[in-house]
């Protein structure tokens, strides 16, 4: 449809432009075509070719037998004319060329590309064509070139423009403007009936010259390019129109060039007059529209924004600022900024006023200072302060608006109001260093201060003293009352410590139950006698909670800074060996460290950080110890046993360093690392189908989370039912009872099968066995290795073997040692066997 209507429009028009050459075929002074066939291609693109094909052949067929061309010289002149109006719209848009004329080089493009340049180039091929096919003379070239040129160059100037302009802008520009194109309408109308149906002029008269010009320029500025095109337009017609020749006679070459050159000026005029209008006022436009944006920006951001010039006066404000400074912006402007404002340092309250001075003269980019007091009408402020250099030079800004903004240099101050973040900065800093529950300098922190005080102890001439204190019966507390209770004594011990400390002294909660005072400027001596006030000050504390009442004790470990401590991690390694000590050696009392003394403590320290090696460092190996059926002594499961390997291969005994695990807790941490690992073990070995026992600790066991965990790598390996055993000893079942039923009774759904390891070595184990949910009983060793000669023991090993019986759980003999035994246990009905009787341990990559 699009190239039907262009070739239609094409047609017509070029039947327009045949009608004003008259009644010759000599030069054609306006070529309508060539301004639709541009016009068309720019707007719509290049696919509209065919429409210009298809409506020259339009113009021929309705010409019908006056054509004297050849139908392939047409279809080259239509190709002609396809390339003239692609190329100048090429080039157009190549060279930003706006339909809007908003800029001076969007004439120049248009003058060069489409009146100049393709428009003769066009007319040179075809007047050549016309000239090699004989159809016009040597002597009738120069007219037919210069025709053809004029006609397209005249067609393209008068519809072009006027196209874009009328037909670019959405309809409600015209709705917005209907005052001003009612005036023009009226105007266009007078000037046709003047120019062509009135005698006023007649074609010599010079004052025809004069009004058309007057018309034009007038027009131009009143209505810009729609005035400029619609005007042009009824000129350059009206004289065309009155020169167009009715006698058959063309028209002189001499007086064509004078009509073609006064319509040319008139177009030019006309749009480079409201060229040079709509830049400006575009240039003014968006001056104003960035203005007004900027002012909305600025009243709307909630950071208070000053801009100064280079001597530091104030030039504008905007609410925020208005409000920090507390004054108006119209008591605000001409007054120098260091008077409308005070600013300081908010550690030494310096004067920081010459340094904002010297930021705004000198360009410097970064206000320095970052903790900020600003002073403005009786009130205090903490603020962040950023300074932004401003320098506006700009021809186009210079055009449109007064002369003393057209080079402007000063700063943008930026006064950010932190009072809210500062008082959460310094909320969380205290948060960061206290303890949430008492209120004390947390562990962190008291460690960061006893770094500061041994790294400057080299600059004192006094000692100091670390104090570890721990809380006796603490434990009790949260066990009977619970941890409400607990953590209120911890609140009342803790504020019972500071009031019996000295004003200097710095009190800390490093520990559940633990506190560190550092001593600063104070001897041993002094120290000792501060240290024993305390545990005097503890031990006279009485809590009461509900119907209970407590009474604490205080284990203190004492310790001296001096210029023998190397590092924190040495005076807190000292003081922890010493507040051991006391509570080892009896509890509420003083003990101070002696240095050269190999405590149970250190060892215990020693050991802590050779277990915490072998987890991280793999240095666990995990052994095997079979368990067989009692008749047929073939193997039913394995007892996962732990050794340490030391890196001289040396293999350590669990009975060393277990009970140092045990009481220093550290045995879940084993717990778990022995689980993961034999888990793992039985999924790197599938078709094994092997059985494995691990003993599991009373820490684990009294672990609430321990369930949980245990319950997400077992699901993750996909074990078989059973296929692990946990044995937990008597005595911890016991002494954790609630916890090791609900472990148990948790642990059963996903599979696990339990043993109750050394039982008989607890003195109600009949009483209690009945609350367990266990598979086996695992008959104390001290018992089954005398059965043979003691029928005491062999009398306790039947007992629990019956009891087991009548409670459907299976009896395993621990410590099987010979063949006596083995036979006293198949005479009883023992279910299986254990020992060094049977196998040795091995490690558990041999099986």
């Amino acid at each position: 449809m699009l190239i039907l209507t262009l070739a239609v429009i094409y047609a017509v028009s070029g039947q327009l432009g045949l009608y004003l050459q008259g009644e010759t075929r000599g030069i054609t002074t306006l070529w309508p075509p060539t301004g639709v066939a541009v016009f068309f291609i720019y707007r719509f693109g290049y696919r509209v070719w065919p429409g210009i094909l298809l409506g020259l052949f339009g113009v021929a067929y309705v010409l019908g037998e006056s054509v004297p061309y050849s139908p392939f010289l047409m279809l080259l002149i239509s190709i002609l004319s396809i390339l003239e109006a692609s190329l100048i719209t090429y080039f157009l848009k190549r060279n930003n060329f706006s339909p809007f004329f908003l800029k001076i080089n969007d004439l120049n493009h248009l003058f060069f590309w489409g009146i100049l340049l393709f428009p003769g180039l066009n007319a040179l091929f075809g007047s050549g064509l016309f000239y090699f096919n004989g159809y016009v003379s040597a002597e009738e070239w120069p007219i037919s070139f210069f025709g053809w040129w004029l006609g397209n160059s005249m067609g393209l100037l008068m519809l072009v423009p006027m196209a874009f302009i009328w037909s670019w802008y959405p309809s409600k520009y015209y709705k917005q403007r209907n005052q001003k194109l009612i005036e023009l309408a009226i105007i266009s109308c007078v000037a046709i009936y003047i120019l062509l149906f009135n005698d006023l002029f007649d074609k010599e008269n010079q004052f025809q010259l004069f009004f058309s010009f007057l018309l034009i320029i007038f027009c131009s500025i009143r209505y810009l390019h729609h005035g400029a095109t619609i005007i042009s337009l009824i000129l350059s017609i009206s004289i065309i129109l009155q020169n167009r020749p009715t006698d058959g006679i063309a028209l002189e070459m001499e007086k064509v060039i004078d009509q073609e050159i006064f319509i040319a000026l008139i177009y030019m005029t006309g749009f480079y007059i409201s060229t040079v209008l709509k830049q400006h006022m575009e240039v003014q436009r968006n001056y104003f529209r960035e203005k007004t944006y900027a002012e909305t920006i600025l009243n709307s951001i909630y950071d208070s924004v000053i801009v100064t010039d280079s001597k530091g006066i104030i030039l504008s404000v905007n609410p925020s600022a208005e409000k920090i400074l507390a004054q108006t912006e119209s008591k605000l402007i001409d007054m120098p900024i260091t008077n409308a404002m005070h600013l300081k340092l908010g550690s030494t309250q310096e004067n920081l006023n010459p340094v904002l001075l010297d930021g705004i003269q000198n360009n410097i980019q970064n206000f320095p200072e970052k903790e900020i007091i600003l002073v403005a009408g009786g009130k205090s402020n903490n603020v962040e302060l950023y300074l932004s250099q401003i320098s506006i030079k700009h021809k186009q800004l210079h055009f449109a608006v007064s002369h003393h903004l057209y080079k402007l240099n000063g700063c943008v101050i930026t006064i950010r109001n932190v009072n809210h973040s500062h008082e959460l900065k310094e909320q969380l800093r205290y948060q960061a260093s206290h303890d949430y529950l008492t209120g004390l300098v947390n562990r962190r922190d008291f460690e960061n201060q006893l770094v500061n005080i041994i790294n400057s102890k080299e600059q004192s001439n006094y000692h100091h003293v670390l104090l570890f204190i721990d809380l006796d019966r603490f434990k009790v507390v949260n066990d009977t009352s619970g941890h409400i209770a607990g953590d209120q004594i911890l609140k009342s011990a803790s504020h019972v410590l500071e009031k019996t400390l000295r004003k200097n002294d710095l009190l800390a909660r490093i520990g559940g139950g633990e506190f560190g005072v550092l001593l600063t400027n104070c001897n041993r001596a002094k120290g000792l006698e501060i240290a024993e006030n305390l545990r005097k000050a503890i031990d006279n504390f009485n809590f009461k909670w509900g119907e209970n009442q407590y009474n604490l004790g205080a284990s203190i470990g004492l310790t001296t800074i001096d210029d023998q401590t190397v590092s924190m991690e040495d005076a807190m390694r000292k003081a922890d060996i010493a507040c051991y000590e006391a509570k080892d050696s009896g509890k509420n009392n003083v003990f101070i460290y002696q240095g050269s003394q190999n405590s149970k403590r250190e060892t215990d320290m020693l050991w802590l950080s050779r277990i915490s090696q072998a987890i991280d460092k793999q240095q666990f190996e995990l052994y095997v110890q079979p368990i067989v059926f009692c008749q047929s002594l073939q193997t039913s499961h394995y007892e996962i046993l732990l050794r340490l390997k030391l890196e001289n291969d040396e293999i350590i005994s669990p009975a060393e360093f277990i009970p140092v695990a045990e009481r220093n807790g550290a045995m879940a941490k084993i717990d778990k690392w022995v689980v993961e690992t034999s888990i793992q073990w039985l999924k790197d070995n599938p078709l094994r189908k092997i059985n494995l026992a691990i003993n599991l600790s009373g820490a684990s066991l009294g672990d609430n989370d321990f369930c949980e965990y245990l319950k997400a790598k077992i699901s993750d390996s996909a074990l078989a039912k059973n296929q692990l055993c946990f044995e937990i000893t008597e005595t911890s079942a016991i002494r954790n009872y609630e916890t090791a039923q609900y472990f148990m009774k948790c642990s059963k759904e996903f599979g696990v099968s339990f043993a109750l390891d050394d039982f008989g070595s607890g003195l109600s184990s009949f009483s209690y066995l009945k609350s367990f949910p266990v598979d086996y009983l695992k008959i104390d060793g001290s018992f089954v290795k005398e059965m043979v000669h003691n029928p005491i023991d062999r009398a306790m090993v039947k007992s629990i073997h019956e009891v087991g019986k009548v409670m459907g759980i299976k009896t395993i003999a621990e410590f099987v040692e010979d063949y006596a035994i083995i036979e006293s246990c198949r005479s009883l009905g023992i279910d299986y066997l254990q020992g060094y009787g049977i196998s040795k341990p091995f490690p558990l990559s041999k099986i």
